[in-house]
């Protein structure tokens, strides 16, 4: 019946046991097995990590966009719900893996007596803290056009505020 590996279609039966016997089959899985997670350098960030990375960017973009109008009243209230990744990938950011997350949230704006409510897009980059638990948001920052981005960081708390 075969070398007891029915899962395998017969035609490629004698490969693998050519392979298994040499132990080459062994260095092969383990080779892809490594190189698949050598990319990632983990598991992806958890979905509070990613809400926090998507709050920070929304934030730091509405206070530049309020300060840049220079106006005297308070900023809106912002509240971010219902932040949906989909897609995420391992990337490299300046020689260590990072994760590149897109997807679209639900952004409340509260402004005065007025209420808006958006579907946003978005993408954040996150990279894993070296031998800790916490997470940082990357994002670029260009002196000027045409010019490679310098990347800044926020570390983002392990334990959010609740």
């Amino acid at each position: 019946m075969g070398c007891g590996m029915p899962w395998i279609p017969a035609v490629y039966n004698p490969m693998i046991r050519r392979l298994w016997r040499g132990g080459q089959l062994l260095a092969l899985v383990l080779a892809l097995m490594l190189g698949l997670t050598a990319c990632g350098g983990g598991p992806a960030p958890p979905a509070d990590v990613v809400t926090q990375a998507v709050t920070q960017q929304a934030e730091t973009t509405q206070r530049q966009l309020w300060q840049g109008l220079s106006r005297q009243a308070d900023a809106p209230k912002l509240q971010i719900n219902r932040v949906k990744p989909t897609r995420t990938r391992s990337i490299w950011v300046d020689g260590q893996g990072a994760y590149q997350i897109k997807g679209n949230y639900q952004l409340d704006l509260r402004y005065s007596s007025r209420r808006v409510k958006q579907k946003v897009p978005f993408e954040v980059i996150l990279q894993p803290v070296p031998n800790s638990d916490n997470w940082q948001w990357l994002y670029p920052v260009s002196d000027s056009p045409g010019t490679p981005p310098q990347w800044q960081t926020q570390l983002l708390p392990s334990d959010p505020p609740s």
